[in-house]
């Protein structure tokens, strides 16, 4: 949290939205750490993470469902992999029948969903080598979750990889 504060002068090219995203990130880090200790604490920083950048949802709504899937994410792998087929075929979130008709709406999201085709110089769409890089860590991850006794971070990472997949065609999406 302090490097995010200090780095931030020494950064001054990075948007205040990448900050605010870091900012957020940090405090669910934080929400992580004192919900394992049963703090009440950890509401608190529930609450910055969400009023510092309203990504931060997405994290905390994959962390309450990964408890109702203690053990199985097989099928989660499958998902991801259907995820990236529907990215293949150009199919993201925003064109999912109850999804598509909320990010519409939601003014923010569709504001960058217009700005497709106007900065050339940032791809969206299927990214091959996003998918790459994620998929090594689903290995990984997946080696390390046989022998854990409580996956529950790792379950959360599928989650979020699934929507990550699916925001492919939303330029920036890497940043979410």
């Amino acid at each position: 949290l302090i490097f995010c504060v200090l780095g931030t002068f020494f950064l001054i090219s990075l948007n205040t939205n990448i900050v605010r995203n870091a900012l957020g990130l940090s405090f669910c880090f934080l929400f992580l750490y004192y919900r394992e200790r049963k703090s009440r604490w950890s509401w608190m920083f529930l609450l910055f993470a969400v009023t510092s950048h309203i990504s931060c949802l997405l994290f905390i709504i994959a962390y309450f469902l990964s408890g109702l899937f203690s053990r199985k994410c097989d099928w989660l792998i499958i998902v991801w992999f259907m995820a990236v087929a529907l990215s293949v075929l150009g199919i993201g979130l925003e064109k999912l029948p109850v999804i598509g008709n909320y990010i519409e709406s939601y003014n923010r999201l569709n504001q960058y969903l217009q700005k497709t085709g106007q900065n050339d110089k940032y791809q969206a769409g299927f990214r091959l080598d996003f998918t790459i890089f994620n998929l090594i860590f689903i290995i990984l991850g997946y080696f390390a979750y046989r022998k854990q006794s409580k996956p529950r971070y790792y379950i959360m990472y599928l989650m979020l990889s699934i929507v990550f997949v699916l925001y492919y065609s939303m330029p920036y999406s890497d940043r979410v």
